[in-house]
């Protein structure tokens, strides 16, 4: 099973990469966009998994915070609300 969802996880993985390299005219191997694609699928299920912990928060507003933070060079501590 473990070995299942890593297949899956990698397959999303090389999905977004494959977006973003056509995107940025870089080839889908380039280590800066398999970074971007797994730091990306990362960000997202730490959401979930915040959202699940914390059935009143708002996705779409967890979302949002999640962004503004890799925007802003991901400030571990000096911005937003989520987790306080």
């Amino acid at each position: 099973m473990r070995a299942a969802s890593f297949v899956q996880m990698n397959d999303n993985i090389q999905m977004i990469a494959g977006l973003v390299a056509e995107r940025l005219g870089r080839p889908q191997d380039n280590l800066e966009v398999q970074l971007f694609a797994g730091s990306m699928l990362g960000a997202l299920m730490a959401v979930l998994k915040y959202c699940v912990e914390h059935p009143e928060a708002d996705i779409y507003a967890v979302i949002d915070e999640a962004l503004a933070l890799y925007e802003a060079g991901l400030p571990i501590g000096k911005l937003g609300t989520v987790g306080k």
